[in-house]
């Protein structure tokens, strides 16, 4: 009977076990955070028509009760209450900024910029680094790789550049590298 996973020791797991586990693992947890994304996004959209729906019963004298006791908020959108950003707000927690050739453009701007002019295979570590420079702290570099993930996933769905299939976190501008 082979050894259970508790019984095997690290020497017995090869380097190439760890990172495959490590890349399967890293998969999930990016799927699950499109997924996340996605039901974050249409659970805003159905607060912003919900609210919709109470401002325009308020105005129309109905539900007057409703109205008058509780105030109602402007729907969110991209996380400030009413305020669109359309992806050109910067990067201003923790400090974290772009580096000088990407401070003009949007964060899929820049992205595709990255992935054009490095050509082939990038991932998405090394698209961090490039956007916001080697000096990050480990917190700065969560952050940050948070925001550029999303970002890839997004620009993924929208058909702006590629995931490779085989290989997690790691995008290219085409197919055809």
């Amino acid at each position: 009977m082979p050894p259970t996973m508790s019984e095997k020791t690290a020497m017995d797991i090869s380097p190439e076990q760890i990172e495959l586990s490590l890349r399967t693992l890293r998969h999930s947890y990016q799927t699950l955070l499109e997924e996340f994304d996605r039901c974050r996004e249409y659970a805003k959209l159905q607060l912003s028509q919900v609210e919709l729906l109470l401002s325009v019963a308020a105005k129309n004298g109905k539900m007057h009760d409703l109205s008058t006791k509780t105030p109602l908020s402007k729907p969110l959108i991209n996380g400030t209450a009413g305020q669109k950003t359309k992806g050109r707000r910067r990067e201003r927690v923790q400090g974290l900024k772009f580096s000088k050739p990407y401070q003009s453009l949007t964060m899929h701007e820049a992205i595709a910029k990255i992935l054009k002019d490095k050509g082939g295979a990038v991932d998405t570590d090394t698209i961090v680094y490039e956007l916001y420079g080697q000096n990050l702290t480990p917190e700065q570099f969560k952050v940050a790789k948070d925001r550029v993930t999303k970002s890839l996933s997004k620009g993924k769905q929208e058909g702006k550049w590629y995931r490779l299939p085989d290989r997690a976190g790691v995008y290219t501008a085409s197919l055809e590298y």
